[in-house]
Protein backbone atom coordinates (compact mmCIF):
# COMPACT_ATOMS: atom_id res chain seq x y z
CA UNK A 1 0.00 0.00 0.00
CA UNK A 2 1.42 3.41 -0.73
CA UNK A 3 -0.08 6.12 1.06
CA UNK A 4 1.71 9.59 0.64
CA UNK A 5 1.23 12.76 3.55
CA UNK A 6 0.75 16.21 1.27
CA UNK A 7 0.58 19.49 2.17
CA UNK A 8 -2.41 21.44 0.91
CA UNK A 9 0.37 23.62 -0.56
CA UNK A 10 1.86 21.23 -2.35
CA UNK A 11 -1.31 19.14 -3.77
CA UNK A 12 -0.89 20.62 -7.16
CA UNK A 13 2.73 20.28 -7.66
CA UNK A 14 3.15 16.79 -6.77
CA UNK A 15 -0.11 15.84 -8.69
CA UNK A 16 2.32 13.81 -11.49
CA UNK A 17 2.79 11.09 -8.42
CA UNK A 18 -0.54 11.13 -6.92
CA UNK A 19 -1.36 10.03 -10.64
CA UNK A 20 0.95 7.74 -10.63
CA UNK A 21 0.20 5.98 -7.30
CA UNK A 22 -3.17 6.21 -8.53
CA UNK A 23 -2.13 4.05 -11.94
CA UNK A 24 0.16 1.67 -10.20
CA UNK A 25 -2.44 -0.21 -8.66
CA UNK A 26 -3.47 -1.63 -12.08
CA UNK A 27 -0.19 -1.68 -13.71
CA UNK A 28 2.09 -3.28 -11.03
CA UNK A 29 3.06 -6.94 -10.82
CA UNK A 30 4.40 -7.87 -7.14
CA UNK A 31 7.68 -9.79 -8.71
CA UNK A 32 8.91 -11.09 -5.34
CA UNK A 33 7.42 -14.50 -3.87
CA UNK A 34 7.22 -14.79 -0.26
CA UNK A 35 7.41 -18.26 1.90
CA UNK A 36 4.00 -18.20 2.79
CA UNK A 37 2.93 -17.98 -1.08
CA UNK A 38 -0.07 -16.18 -0.84
CA UNK A 39 -1.12 -13.36 -3.47
CA UNK A 40 -0.51 -9.88 -2.82
CA UNK A 41 -2.07 -6.76 -4.17
CA UNK A 42 -0.29 -3.47 -4.51
CA UNK A 43 -2.97 -0.72 -3.75
CA UNK A 44 -2.27 3.03 -4.96
CA UNK A 45 -3.79 5.63 -2.70
CA UNK A 46 -4.84 9.60 -3.00
CA UNK A 47 -2.58 11.64 -1.27
CA UNK A 48 -3.64 12.07 2.15
CA UNK A 49 -4.57 15.73 3.69
CA UNK A 50 -7.24 16.38 6.15
CA UNK A 51 -7.85 19.27 4.71
CA UNK A 52 -9.05 18.71 1.08
CA UNK A 53 -8.72 15.03 0.14
CA UNK A 54 -10.21 13.22 3.10
CA UNK A 55 -13.04 12.32 0.98
CA UNK A 56 -10.92 10.98 -1.35
CA UNK A 57 -9.01 8.96 1.09
CA UNK A 58 -11.65 7.58 2.77
CA UNK A 59 -13.16 5.91 -0.22
CA UNK A 60 -9.67 4.62 -1.20
CA UNK A 61 -9.00 3.23 2.62
CA UNK A 62 -12.83 1.64 2.24
CA UNK A 63 -11.92 -0.43 -0.78
CA UNK A 64 -9.44 -2.35 1.17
Amino acid sequence: MFIEPKGTHLIAEGKWKEDFLLEIEDKAVATKIFVDDNKYKIWGFHFFNADVRMNEFAKDMERL
